[in-house]
């Protein structure tokens, strides 16, 4: 099939700001964080940029053309602006971001391209185990050194790899992995483990070069002993065994993964055996909450083109800004637009308040740590350091467990995401009823963000997973 030269780029309109008045503009500044409002005028800066023009063409290229296609100009364009490493601490080199802030960062890149902003999503989910590891020899042979390639200009990605061929959402909670068919499963041999199974729609994962994967050391209990590992693309054993076909978000690669006997050295285990379990839910009460944010974005970009649409000039009446129908339904989008977004910004900043680690370790100086790097590199105290750092791990695991912020963060996170995909295939579907078939960037870019939506209501969980997860709590409440 010939590329078609003629394909257009996303139209770009602001129409949500045309709602507020200068003084309710002025109001609302006062109230957000100045970071938030920078974050989000940087990401529209780069979408105009990179991500407008193009996002259709990849699409198209990717569907059509080249199977494996990867935008890594784009990429690296993000990374230039510190999206990859927005999360990493910055006594690592990263920027040290809030939760809260990567989702706007989210909310506004989605809202253009719901694909490409889930490379640097999924990057972020792969990493965020690392982070939680509080291991500085972990945190240098990957956090550092990602942030040392990105200067060279080469970016290093990261991927989670937690769903198996026949156990999907079973590994994501307790009931599931106790009853669950498991077929990953991490033996211990000496001096760490041989990791064999697959797994399956793995965002990243044909484009990661590091792919922390969650597996069992005893398939026979799950539960007691699911784990946490780091895996190398390089890795002898490792192959990519394919891409699948989506239908949305096409732009982020879900790859299947295989692991043939893949030897994992005890430096590259994220805390103790068995911790996997709590660093699993600790991970998905961090990410869902910029799910919903990136639900969000796609809501706002749907709402964006209909919105844009309706006020042409030369647009029908029937379908045009100056019918009180059309009116009233793009009223109701953005009413539903800025729900899903106080519930993401809720449960991330709650996250931020509760569970994120303290600021000192976040924030902590580059150069002091910097200094210590030739101390945390000789051999004869790294296993003292891990050591040491499985100790702070399952501390901090007894703390936020105990203490039921975990919980209740989940809880947060869960409803955030469910609310913000809902939202936006409600929305995005709404958006195709205004836009008529063969108004050609439009209804292409619109047709585009509905296919995309759907998908947000399938991973991190399912919704009719995370509804039962928070049911549950209403259960033993």
């Amino acid at each position: 099939m010939k590329y078609p030269e003629d394909l257009p780029s996303i139209p770009v309109n602001y129409a949500e700001e045309k709602l507020f008045s200068p003084e309710i503009n002025h109001l609302v500044e006062k109230r957000l964080s100045k970071r938030f409002e920078k974050i989000r005028r940087d990401a529209r800066d780069f979408s105009e940029k990179f991500i407008y023009p193009s996002a259709l063409k990849i699409d198209w290229i990717i569907k059509n053309e080249d199977h494996d296609y990867t935008p890594w100009d784009i990429v690296k364009e993000g990374m230039k602006r510190g999206y990859l490493s927005f999360m990493y601490p910055k006594v690592t080199g990263g920027k040290g971001g809030l939760t809260a802030e990567f989702a706007v960062l989210m909310e506004e890149l989605s809202a253009a391209c719901p694909g490409i902003a889930n490379i640097f999503g999924a990057n972020a989910l792969g990493a965020a185990a690392i982070v939680f590891s509080f291991n500085p020899d972990i945190w240098e042979r990957y956090l550092v050194r990602a942030v040392e390639a990105e200067k060279m200009g080469e970016p290093v990605i990261f991927a989670w790899a937690i769903t198996e061929p026949s156990a999907g959402s079973d590994v994501e909670y307790d009931e599931g992995l106790e009853k669950g068919t498991l077929t990953c499963e991490a033996k211990p041999v000496v001096g760490g483990f041989r990791l064999s199974g697959r797994k399956v729609f793995i965002s990243n994962g044909s484009i990661a070069k590091y792919i922390v994967v969650k597996a069992a050391t005893d398939k026979k209990r799950g539960r007691e002993t699911w784990s946490t590992f780091i895996v190398s693309s390089s890795a002898e054993g490792f192959r990519v065994v394919r891409t699948e076909y989506k239908m949305g978000q096409v732009a982020c690669p879900a790859a299947e993964l295989e692991f043939d006997e893949v030897f994992i050295s005890r430096r590259d285990t994220i805390g103790p055996v068995g911790s996997g379990r709590i660093m699993s839910k600790l991970i998905l009460a961090a990410s869902r909450g910029p799910v919903g944010a990136i639900s969000t974005g796609i809501a706002l970009g749907a709402f964006r083109l209909a919105a844009g649409y309706a006020m042409r000039e030369d647009t029908p009446y029937s379908r045009s800004i100056r019918n009180p129908v059309i009116r009233e339904i793009l009223v109701e989008m953005f009413n539903r637009i800025r729900t899903a977004r106080l519930s993401y910004l809720e449960a991330t900043s709650n996250f931020d308040k509760l569970l994120l680690p303290p600021r000192s370790i976040m924030d902590g100086a580059e150069k002091p740590y910097r200094a210590l790097t030739p101390l945390i590199r000789r051999e004869n105290i790294l296993e003292k350091l891990h050591r040491i750092g499985d100790k702070i791990l399952e501390r901090y695991f007894d703390h936020i467990v105990s203490s039921g912020k975990l919980d209740a963060q989940y809880k947060l996170a869960s409803s955030a995401k469910v609310i913000g995909s809902d939202t936006a295939v409600w929305v995005a579907s709404r958006a195709l009823d205004i836009i008529r078939p063969g108004d050609h960037p439009y209804w292409l870019a619109a047709q585009k963000l509905y296919r995309d939506a759907k998908l947000v209501q399938i991973y991190e969980g399912t919704n009719q997973l995370n509804k039962q997860s928070i049911g549950n709590f209403l259960l033993t409440g």
